[in-house]
Formats: C-alpha cells, sequence, structure tokens
C-alpha cells in the first residue's frame, strides 16, 4: 500500500508539474486559416465543448492534454493546409474517443499496480491501441 501511494503521489506531481509547464508556456494560435480549419472540424465532429487551441515549443508532437480543462497543443511552425486539417482532425478524436481519460485510468493503475510488469506491457499496448483506432478513425472518415 505503501508503494502504491508513492507511485501514485510521484506520478501525480510529475504529470502536474509537465502539464503546468506545458500550459503556462504555450500560447494562443492565432493563424486565421488555422483557427478556421478547428472550427469547422469541432461542428463536423459535433464537439459542444470549447476546447483552447495553443501552440507550444514544450512538445515534440502536436497533442490533446487535460483531463478536466482539455487543450489542443500545435508546434509552433508553419503547416501546410493539408496536412493541418489531418492533424487537428487527429487530435479532436483523442478528445472525442476520451482517449485522455482512458489513458489517465492507465496511469493510475500502473501507479497502483507498480510491482508488476504486465501493467507496463498493458499501457504501452493500450497507448499503442489508442493511437491505431483514432488514425484508422480518421481514415475511414
Amino acid at each position: 500500500v505503501i508503494g502504491a501511494i508513492v507511485s501514485l503521489s510521484y506520478t501525480l506531481c510529475r504529470y502536474l508539474k509537465f502539464n503546468n509547464l506545458v500550459i503556462d508556456t504555450s500560447f494562443d494560435v492565432e493563424d486565421v486559416h488555422i483557427n478556421h480549419t478547428y472550427k469547422n472540424l469541432l461542428l463536423e465532429l459535433n464537439i459542444k465543448k470549447n476546447i483552447p487551441l495553443k501552440y507550444t515549443e514544450e512538445l515534440d508532437s502536436p497533442a490533446c492534454m487535460g483531463l478536466f480543462k482539455p487543450y489542443i497543443l500545435l508546434l509552433d511552425f508553419p503547416y501546410q493546409e493539408d496536412k493541418i486539417y489531418w492533424i487537428l482532425k487527429h487530435e479532436l478524436t483523442h478528445f472525442k474517443n476520451k482517449d485522455i481519460l482512458i489513458k489517465f485510468l492507465v496511469l493510475f493503475a500502473k501507479s497502483l499496480f507498480w510491482f508488476n510488469p504486465l501493467v507496463y506491457i498493458m499501457s504501452k499496448k493500450i497507448n499503442e491501441d489508442c493511437e491505431l483506432c483514432c488514425d484508422e478513425s480518421v481514415l475511414n472518415n
């Protein structure tokens, strides 16, 4: 029990610290074309929640982040018009599929069962499956 509490506390502190770093150093996307594409995708995917779209320099690739207050984070460089559509659709599909919640639950399970190596394998497979499911969903539609 002590191991699980320590592992959960450590994981939660690391996540909060990283989340705060990314959100504090991010800034709003002001590109008109990207914002227009983003608004159209919110309507297309029937997402009613207002999810801020931001640029960050702290990540290696675009991401969806935040369990209770989600953000879509892009890297700060020029995107080609046809590629930004697919990038944003991919990230919004993660939100629509509730992948952030799934990954949070997996993180909780990893912290709780820190001593079991199968949980780490399960975590890796679930992350891969979330990405593949999202890719397949975006490409099928």
